[in-house]
């Protein structure tokens, strides 16, 4: 009876290492980040095998590995994974990798996935400095209470734009390079409001964006998109809707380029498009999420 049990119990611990193994299996955009991990599965497995782990030992460590399956199927879900993004992921596997080499030394423990990066310090240091320059110019007269306001609303603005864009772990040059830009921006209409009257991004959200490309424009925006599905802001018809503008605005300017390019006018008209999208994806209470066609 108890060999019976004992025959029972080791075909299930296969069965279920099987599946285990296939769910690890699965492909991923990148190779280097599927050889990691399906190389330290085989390595964990030898270990129980060899007596250098515990079953319990293994179960964590084959946690980590679904955690960092999980986060990397994350980070890909817009189609790419970026540098930075995958350095992050093989920081976590080396981590794992040393638990399983050498338990002594490094501790088996949970990979702990990494949070948001870190508030970027010439950013965080320049909004300080705007809202000290705020300060003085109410105290000076100035500025208005009511200009004050809209100043302050878009330094929040700017750091709600920041801890968004840093939900996935980085922030990439394009992201912090419009950041500054939108500083660069207040910091005009706090020194020079005459020249530079003074707007509040939540209702002007195109204005750091224009400088840029139709098709590095969409590209963001689809960027924005993903992003919004991921954090539960846009629902998957709300998303088929953004999504389906921009493949409009796409297919125009290609129409218009092969006909015989793009003039201003056309150009002002496909930009006008995109930002009456980037206002959906933005704030759909004021913006409602409508279909260009």
């Amino acid at each position: 009876m108890k060999k019976h049990t004992l025959i029972l119990m080791l075909l299930s611990v296969c069965f279920w290492g099987a599946l285990a193994h296939d769910a690890l299996s699965r492909a991923y955009l990148d190779p280097d980040i599927e050889q990691g991990i399906e190389i330290q599965h085989n390595s964990i497995e030898d270990g129980v095998r060899w007596g250098r782990l515990t079953r319990d030992e293994a179960r964590l460590l084959k946690n980590n590995l679904h955690q960092i399956q999980d986060e990397a199927m994350r980070l890909q879900a817009d189609g790419r994974l970026s540098q930075r993004e995958k350095e992050r992921l093989m920081a976590m596997l080396h981590e794992n990798s040393a638990m399983i080499e050498d338990k002594r030394r490094n501790p088996i423990k949970d990979v702990t996935l990494a949070g948001p990066a870190p508030r970027d310090p010439e950013i965080r240091d320049r909004i300080a400095e705007q809202q000290r320059r705020i300060n003085r110019g109410i105290e000076s007269g100035n500025l208005a209470l009511n200009e004050a306001k809209v100043l302050d609303g878009n330094l929040n603005y700017i750091r709600e734009e920041e801890t968004r864009l840093r939900a996935d772990g980085m922030l990439d040059g394009w992201e912090r390079n419009r950041l500054l830009r939108m500083l660069n921006n207040n910091a005009a209409m706090i020194q020079d409001k005459k020249n530079n009257p003074i707007v509040g991004y939540g209702r002007d959200i195109a204005l750091d964006d224009r400088g840029y490309s139709i098709p590095q424009r969409i590209a963001n925006q689809q960027y924005k998109i993903n992003n919004g599905i991921r954090a539960g802001e846009l629902t998957q018809r709300e998303a088929t809707a953004l999504e389906e503008n921009l493949d409009f605005i796409q297919k125009e300017e290609a129409r218009l380029r092969s006909r015989d390019g793009l003039d201003d006018r056309e150009r002002e008209r496909l930009h006008t498009l995109l930002d009456q999208n980037g206002a959906m994806i933005f704030d759909k209470k004021r913006n409602p999420i409508r279909e260009f066609r």
